[in-house]
């Protein structure tokens, strides 16, 4: 039988993969900013043990460099449509590392990253969405679904809260 080392909390990031980042950026989305963010929080989180997870478009080229993705220990999940869960090896990873909570950031807020907290809650997992490190095609829609997923199965925190909730055993 295979071990696994146990964690309580994943960080999930969705579609920063150089290509979507420069149709983001086209969309008006900073893009670099978000990049810059993510490999800053996903660092911090690795320290305090959680696991990182990116999820990338199967058509997709190389992720972010400004990401840190790190090979040994993070993992890297090809998806062939929105949802990070859809026909991927994310839900048997996840179980088998005892996650509990899921933080989902990336691209784009109203799209894969909500599709992805969705299908988190629906395979019982705590899901958040981290609302200063997703993006959307305007503040205006990145609004509506950040309250709407609060409402029903996602709730939206900040990096900070999220590092503040790691640091003192809530995840």
């Amino acid at each position: 039988m295979v071990e696994f080392e146990t964690h309580k909390t994943a960080v999930i990031v969705v579609n920063m993969q150089e290509d979507l980042m420069e149709a983001a950026k086209t969309a008006g989305i900073e893009a670099d900013a978000l990049a810059s963010g993510i490999g800053a929080f996903v660092r911090e989180m690795r320290i305090r043990g959680a696991l990182i997870t990116f999820v990338a478009s199967v058509d997709g080229r190389a992720l972010d460099a400004r990401l840190g993705y790190c090979p040994k220990t993070d993992y890297l999940i090809e998806k062939p449509c929105t949802s990070a869960f859809f026909e991927t090896d994310l839900r048997y990873i996840l179980m088998n590392h005892k996650v509990d909570h899921a933080l989902v950031c990336g691209l784009k807020t109203n799209l894969d990253c909500r599709a992805t907290a969705i299908d988190a809650t629906s395979h019982d997992l705590i899901s958040y969405i981290l609302s200063d490190l997703t993006a959307a095609d305007s503040e205006e829609t990145k609004a509506f679904h950040l309250r709407e997923m609060s409402w029903y199965f996602s709730m939206p925190i900040t990096a900070e809260e999220a590092i503040t909730r790691m640091n003192d055993g809530r995840f």
